[in-house]
C-alpha cells in the first residue's frame, strides 16, 4: 500500500525530450534540497497548510520549518511573502 501512495506522488514529466521525475507538491526532485524557512511572525493557516503540502515540518524547538524541498518551487508558490529561506549544505 505504501509503495502504491509514493508512486503515485512520482509523475513522469517531459522538458522538451528528457523525461524528469517530479513531485506535484515539491517541484522537481533532482533539485530538492534541504532547507529551512523561517518567519517573522506565526504565518496564515492558509500558509502553513502550503508548507505542508511540501512536507514541511515545523520544529517548535528551532521554532522554524524544515523539509526537503526544491527551493525555486516553494518560493514561487510563496511568492509574495515575507520570510526567510536557508539550503543548508550538505556534505
Amino acid at each position: 500500500m505504501m509503495r502504491l501512495l509514493i508512486s503515485l506522488l512520482l509523475l513522469p514529466f517531459n522538458f522538451g525530450g528528457i523525461t524528469e521525475e517530479f513531485n506535484k507538491n515539491k517541484g522537481s526532485m533532482e533539485n530538492e534540497k534541504p532547507i529551512i524557512i523561517k518567519f517573522e511572525d506565526e504565518p496564515a493557516p492558509e500558509i502553513r497548510k502550503k508548507l505542508r503540502s511540501f512536507g514541511m515540518r515545523w520544529n517548535s524547538v528551532s521554532k522554524e520549518w524544515e523539509g526537503i524541498v526544491d527551493p525555486k518551487a516553494i518560493q514561487r508558490k510563496l511568492s509574495g511573502i515575507e520570510m526567510f529561506l536557508q539550503e543548508i549544505e550538505v556534505p
